[in-house]
């Protein structure tokens, strides 16, 4: 009864783990079994006369034959020069140890290999030692399958050079000093899927770390390509969580992430290329996600939607990216940023974006366009420095204890369609030029609907403006188009101050009006007085010539 159980269980082992191109017919009469207790002998690999050791099921193993393991304690190293199917009884109970003196407990020099239903544990516990090793000189190892194992207490948990066709499925990988998965080299074809990934990694002090990572890394001429991560559970991971360089064709999806002190990225890409970041936890990392080209636009095609990134520093950083877009992500409670977004170009979309420092902070780039995002609690919603064709439409922005929207130094922008209430100013543009602000409704804001300072050649239209302090206000900046806004119900519909050449045309102020519109305002007269240098304001006006009797019908009037 015990030896048709048996074989019946490595059936059903061999089904889901043999390659299409092996037959079960193949496998199911060639298994050997391995039994430590059989202490004695005689020893032939079946299982009337199992083999002790692994290893000497191995050497007299051929190509495509399974190695069943029954539960024990097996202390020797183990070489795999055969293409085989390693498993293991129980996956709790079925122990390759490295006795904390061997280097690599399990060591992979072909292709075409399965290992399943093991616990890996105490390698040397230094950094530099591995429970599996695959590495053949320049030989590129392939079609190998790691799954159902236990990884744990060792230097590094899996360490792959030169590698195709790897799947990492279903394995708790913990307490390892260093990485919990390193692989690098000439990198293809990658699945690590449905892992338990925590406590891995060593503070060594003064600063230095052991980073306890998935770290995958291509070489410089040959990338890592074709690289899933899914379903894992990363939590107290010293370092990056995940850190993938020079690569193309990544997808991270449904994985949640844990920091362990927010000095770290739950995510880390530096220079890859079509990049799919879906549905994801993030929480409580320096960074949740950090993507970093080494140039300009060194990361190109970058999707990130439905991802729950919460309660780190920053949420998400992009650096140098082109082609970003980030669709329908809950981004909030992060420290200082949101969404920082730095000399790169793309679309933020219909996000989440709450409760930060700064909403979606753009410096230093190019066409970037915000669209239909929620940002609220914030002390800036959008800020934006330094850039230039970048569209802010269809936003509700809300609640920021500064500006809701705030340019600086930035042209060549337009802002339409955007809800901004409830803020201590809703739209301020400062040193900003040829800017576009049109059909927005701002309303119920501290001080200014919109402040503009030190800008000139910007065009101000179709707004609607309520509830203010200033509708809008002016300072140091001339040569200002204000035409055809509603005004309603402010406590001063507008007001400008050393502000030269503004055209004022057909505004509706509160009420039908017959006669123009007279807008007061002040030029700043310096002086030099009895006690020194002083300021003299003199009251001046502008005019609406012809203002609207009635309002306009602007699309957010309904």
């Amino acid at each position: 009864m015990k030896k048709l159980f048996v074989i019946l269980c490595c059936l059903l082992l061999i089904i889901t783990i043999v390659p299409k191109t092996i037959s079960l017919d193949d496998t199911a009469n060639n298994i050997i079994y391995v039994d430590d207790d059989n202490v004695d002998g005689p020893w032939d690999g079946s299982l009337e006369h199992p083999y002790r050791f692994i290893q000497e099921a191995i050497d007299n193993a051929n190509d495509g034959n399974t190695i069943y393991v029954f539960n024990g304690v097996y202390n020797k190293r183990i070489v795999i020069d055969k293409s085989v199917y390693l498993i293991g009884e129980n996956k709790n109970k079925t122990i390759v140890t490295g006795s904390k003196t061997q280097m690599r407990v399990i060591q992979i020099e072909v292709s075409n290999v399965s290992i399943s239903n093991f616990s890996l544990i105490d390698s040397n516990p230094t950094a530099f030692a591995q429970a599996i090793y695959a590495s053949k000189n320049d030989y590129c190892i392939k079609n190998v399958k790691i799954s159902n194992c236990v990884i744990r207490d060792n230097g590094k948990g899996i360490y792959l050079v030169n590698v195709e066709n790897i799947t990492i499925s279903g394995c708790d990988i913990y307490n390892q000093t260093s990485f919990s998965i390193w692989i690098q080299g000439l990198v293809n074809d990658i699945c690590v899927d449905n892992c338990l990934i925590y406590n891995n990694g060593k503070d060594i002090g003064d600063g230095w770390i052991y980073p306890g990572s998935i770290n995958i890394y291509g070489g410089d001429r040959n990338w890592c390509s074709n690289i899933t991560i899914s379903n894992c559970s990363f939590n107290d991971i010293l370092g990056e969580n995940i850190e993938i360089s020079r690569g193309k064709n990544i997808k991270l999806a449904s994985n949640t992430i844990w920091g362990i002190n927010a000095l770290y990225s739950g995510m880390y890409l530096g220079t890859v290329v079509n990049v799919e970041i879906t549905s994801n936890n993030i929480y409580q990392n320096h960074m949740g996600i950090y993507c970093l080209g080494y140039n300009k636009f060194s990361i190109d095609s970058l999707l990130m939607i439905g991802n729950d990134i919460a309660k780190n520093d920053i949420g998400l950083s992009i650096w140098k990216n082109n082609n970003v877009n980030i669709y329908e992500n809950n981004i909030s409670t992060n420290s200082y940023y949101n969404i920082e977004f730095i000399e790169s170009s793309g679309i933020i979309f219909k996000n989440n974006i709450n409760e930060s420092d700064y909403g979606v902070f753009l410096r230093d780039s190019d066409n970037v366009s915000i669209l239909n995002n929620l940002i609220s609690d914030s002390f800036i919603g959008i800020p934006v420095h330094y850039s230039k064709n970048i569209s802010i439409v269809d936003n509700f922005i809300n609640n920021s204890s500064i500006e809701g929207i705030f340019v600086l130094n930035s042209s060549n922008n337009n802002i339409s369609g955007n809800l901004v209430p409830n803020n201590f100013r809703g739209i301020s543009i400062s040193g900003s030029n040829n800017n576009n602000i049109f059909e927005n409704t701002i309303d119920s804001n501290e001080v200014s609907g919109i402040y503009l300072e030190n800008s000139i050649s910007n065009e101000i239209f179709h707004n609607l403006i309520l509830n203010n302090c200033y509708g809008i206000e002016l300072k140091n900046s001339s040569n200002n188009l204000i035409i055809q806004n509603n005004f309603f119900r402010n406590m001063r519909n507008a007001y400008f101050s050393d502000s030269f050449n503004l055209y004022w045309g057909e505004n509706y102020w509160g009420r039908s009006r017959l006669l123009p519109k007279i807008i007061f305002g002040k030029i700043l007269y310096d002086y030099e007085g009895i006690f020194g240098e002083r300021v003299l304001p003199i009251p001046f006006i502008n005019i609406d010539w012809n203002p609207a009797k009635e309002p306009y019908n602007l699309y957010q009037l309904g």
